[in-house]
């Protein structure tokens, strides 16, 4: 259900305080039917990426309730994040932290804790929740191709599916400048854990509106809370607990970005990232085989 992309950056590498580089709400749609809603919160502090999202649905949406706390270095590396999901009664936790190239793992169902180590074989795996970062950050090669722009080529690259602890290749691709809601927007194509997904992010950095036509999913950016929320309920006292402070009502309208050159806030290109100009349905949707230990 995490399927949202973006990317924005304003900060210098010392910056100190949090810098929020993005956050909004928004409505989770199957068909025309309305089920849930969404909420995220991206920042970058201490050096460190750190994304916090938040989604709830209805019975029409069987019922899940998931959050997610992610933490990425400046250089997109993982680092460490909590996954959390409610499922009807079924209950998932997963808490993760990274070293070198392996992922430790403690998985929880509610009953049992699981524990396991993940190699992570392939350079340059980044958590899956700050895709959008990778695509921002990369070089452009001699041809001008990479990067937040209008591409005819692939990027190939492996990331981890916070749901599962397990990592996944996954492509996609910049494909068109759009007009969504009155404003100027790429559409980036991706295909991830055998979904595909269409999204579209603005220069600078505002999440629109993404679609999962296999799913049937819709989820576009609501004016403030009260639209996002409708008659669904919010458990503030939950929110406050995951977020701190509690993302304003009216961020999507907020003009919070600049764009800027991100080599200048200390990213650097994860070296597994790849452009080639092949289909989006080669291959892109096997998952690595890792080495475990319990």
């Amino acid at each position: 259900m995490r399927l949202l992309l973006c990317f924005s950056l304003l900060l210098c590498a010392s910056t100190a305080s949090a810098k929020v580089l993005f956050e909004g709400w928004f409505e989770v749609f199957s068909g025309a039917k309305k089920i849930g809603y969404s909420v995220q919160r991206y920042e970058f502090d201490n050096n460190k990426f750190k994304a916090t999202t938040y989604l709830k649905t209805n019975a029409d949406g069987n019922s899940i309730t998931e959050s997610i706390k992610a933490f990425s270095g400046a250089d997109l590396k993982p680092l460490s994040y909590s996954y959390t999901s409610k499922v009807g009664k079924e209950i998932k936790i997963i808490d993760a932290t990274f070293s070198k190239d392996k992922m430790n793992l403690k998985i929880h169902d509610g009953a049992k804790e699981t524990k396991k180590t993940v190699v992570l074989k392939k350079p340059g795996t980044f958590l899956s929740t700050f895709t959008p970062y990778v695509l921002m950050a990369q070089k452009k090669d001699d041809k001008g191709e990479g990067g937040l722009q209008v591409s005819k080529k692939n990027i190939i690259y492996a990331a981890v599916a916070e749901e599962d602890g397990a990592v996944y290749n996954g492509v996609l691709r910049v494909t068109s400048l759009d007009n969504v809601k009155e404003k100027k927007a790429y559409k980036i194509l991706n295909k991830f854990k055998d979904q595909e997904f269409a999204s579209w992010i603005t220069p600078e950095g505002e999440f629109l509106l993404t679609r999962a036509p296999k799913l049937n999913i819709e989820v576009r950016i609501s004016e403030n809370m009260k639209d996002a929320t409708g008659d669904l309920g919010v458990n503030l006292n939950d929110l406050k607990l995951l977020f701190g402070k509690l993302p304003g009502e009216t961020v999507a309208t907020d003009k919070r970005f600049e764009k800027h050159d991100t080599t200048k806030a200390g990213i650097t290109t994860q070296p597994g990232v790849e452009i080639k100009g092949v289909k989006p349905s080669a291959n892109s949707d096997d998952s690595q085989k890792a080495e475990e230990k319990k």
